[in-house]
């Protein structure tokens, strides 16, 4: 009674930790120890008779999480739990990017196979979904101008958003921070790959 583990990493490519618990027969699976939604560096549980807490230091409560036992074994569980399991770590995502610069600009997005740009004009919006599974990471080419070009991640897990929204300007490309209320513009990578001319 009232003992405990702990140990320690260094965080690199967003790694997942997960731990096996076995309270009793009704409460038993696996969960996710250590991953980057929780952003936690120290990251705080308690088994208890009913399940696993997990210490949110934001709100500073403890919150009952899911045991992956009831999403591997559905019909032997609470089919409405293992619902809600699935879609709070595997999302759906949308990736909307609109051009709001005043001359058509080019992206290519996603497959390093496809070598065409697409013309957006001013105006026009592209977006597409998809199923977040083990924090994929989305990107995009976008070309406003011989020195206004290169690649940004369009969707990665430290972004927090299922509906990640971009807007290609003049002067490079803005993402807006649901939780401020405001458009950030971010940092267009050099990529020689596809640094082309249009």
């Amino acid at each position: 009674m009232g003992s405990a583990i702990s140990w320690q990493f260094r965080e690199v490519g967003y790694p997942l930790k997960w731990c096996y618990v076995h309270i009793d027969n009704d409460n038993k699976g696996a969960f996710w120890a250590s991953h980057v939604r929780w952003q936690c560096s120290h990251c705080c549980w308690s088994i208890r008779n009913d399940g696993i807490y997990f210490y949110k230091d934001k709100h500073k409560k403890w919150v009952k999480q899911f045991l992956v036992s009831s999403f591997l074994k559905p019909s032997l569980s609470n089919p409405v739990t293992s619902s809600k399991f699935f879609i709070y770590f595997f999302p759906m995502v949308t990736v909307e990017l609109r051009n709001e610069a005043k001359h058509p600009i080019y992206v290519k997005c996603g497959d390093p196979e496809v070598e065409q740009l697409r013309m957006l004009t001013t105006g026009e919006t592209i977006s597409w979904e998809f199923r977040e599974i083990l924090f994929p990471l989305k990107w995009c080419y976008v070309y406003v101008k011989n020195d206004t070009q290169g690649v940004f991640w369009a969707s990665h897990v430290r972004l927090q958003c299922t509906h990640c929204i971009w807007r290609i300007r003049n002067d490079g490309i803005y993402y807006y921070k649901q939780k401020l209320k405001e458009w950030i513009k971010r940092r267009l990578y050099q990529c020689p790959i596809l640094n082309v001319d249009v």
